[in-house]
């Protein structure tokens, strides 16, 4: 399902994530959607990896990539402390999760609680618009409860 692009994960400036929350290829191509739009890299996680959205060489966390990009969008993932280790010196962490307890809420210094299938469109629209992260952020969070 991964599209082939160069993964060069330990110097991308904005990194896409998928976690367990990504659960279909439909869900996936939201991912790849905003990846692209940003030009960012695409990375995840182990359900990620065994769903076949990403490769292993795209996992982060201690049995994968350390990375430290200026902006991670994680997207559907839980933030375990196993993977939290492979992320935690990037600059700015945007959590995108339907559970508002997730660790990675905690851990992230934006979060949006919000279903993707709701949210990334959003994030898409205003990336398409030219918005910068932070405007991203705005309209992303927009129509949340």
């Amino acid at each position: 399902m991964n599209p082939a692009r160069d993964i060069d994960l330990r110097s991308a400036r904005v990194i896409v994530a998928c976690g367990a929350g990504v659960k279909t290829a439909a869900d996936f191509r939201f991912v790849q959607d905003l990846a692209d739009c940003l030009g960012a890299q695409i990375a995840g996680t182990r359900p990620a990896v065994d769903r076949g959205f990403i490769t292993r060489e795209q996992m982060i966390g201690q049995t994968g990539v350390s990375v430290r990009p200026e902006v991670y969008i994680a997207i559907g993932i839980s933030g375990s402390s196993q993977h939290r280790s492979g992320l935690d010196e990037s600059a700015t962490v945007i959590a995108i999760n339907r559970d508002g307890s997730a660790p990675i809420v905690s851990f992230a210094d934006h979060a949006i609680i919000g279903d993707l299938r709701e949210v990334i469109p959003r994030m898409i629209e205003a990336c398409r618009g030219g918005a910068t992260v932070e405007q991203l952020i705005q309209s992303s969070a927009q129509g949340q409860n």
